[in-house]
């Protein structure tokens, strides 16, 4: 399957035609950029039809891989109908992910051992995840709009922690799940139309002794068939929990 690894820096025209990744009629690889320690800005790029494939012994899954940046700006983009796991995986260093449009992918955004920021993207139908944060220390979401997902819209686990700021989570399998020794703050946002709102569970890997993950917050809800799911049962969140 082909597929672009580039070690250098990459650089987008702001404005004009859009640089298009893709492939007439059938699917390909993806675009690696993997030149640890590079600022990056990825803008005005279209990536669609990519899929997972192995370069140099090494699985990629995303139509976009970024390993390691120094910094990374990946805004104004659109990511459609992709077929490997993510759309957008970025590994490592630090990132700003601001006003990108996703449809039709399996993940979205998949972030893994790195401090992100996460605004003002419109994030529709996902077969799976929306959003997947795995190792990540330090995340922020604000304005944005993640809605019919297949599976979760946000899913927070392997020890991360993420803000959910002023973000619709909407039409959703699960709106925000949250996995053991993660944790979740919602602020001021809206979980509607979800089948399960909220979820705090423990994965069938996890440690006995590993943390429960843990989801507080304060936001709206409307339409949920299930506010809160524990362990795959719902029940009705504690006070000091949720605030709605």
């Amino acid at each position: 399957v082909s597929s672009v690894r580039l070690r250098g820096p990459v650089e987008f025209q702001e404005s004009g035609s859009p640089a298009v990744f893709t492939a007439s009629g059938k699917d390909w690889g993806g675009v690696i950029l993997d030149a640890p320690g590079t600022r990056y800005e990825i803008r005005n790029a279209r990536f669609s039809r990519a899929n997972e494939f192995y370069r140099d012994g090494k699985r990629y899954t995303a139509a976009l891989t970024i390993l390691a940046p120094a910094e990374c700006l990946v805004h104004d983009n659109v990511f459609f109908d992709n077929y490997g796991d993510d759309g957008l995986n970025i590994r490592g260093g630090g990132a700003q992910v601001t006003r990108n449009l996703f449809f039709g992918n399996r993940d979205a955004m998949d972030f893994d051992a790195m401090k992100v920021f996460v605004a003002e993207n419109l994030v529709l139908g996902s077969l799976d995840d929306c959003i997947d944060f795995g190792a990540v220390p330090r995340a922020h979401l604000r304005k944005n709009l993640i809605l019919g997902s297949g599976d979760k819209g946000v899913s927070v686990g392997e020890g991360s922690s993420v803000q959910v700021e002023s973000t619709l989570l909407g039409d959703n399998n699960t709106g925000l799940a949250v996995k053991e020794g993660s944790a979740a703050l919602l602020v001021d946002s809206i979980l509607r139309r979800n089948r399960i709102a909220l979820s705090v569970y423990r994965t069938p890997q996890a440690r006995a002794d590993a943390s429960d993950g843990t989801l507080r917050g304060v936001g709206v809800e409307d339409g949920n068939e299930a506010l809160l799911q524990k362990d795959g049962a719902p029940r009705t969140p504690r006070p000091e929990e949720l605030v709605f």
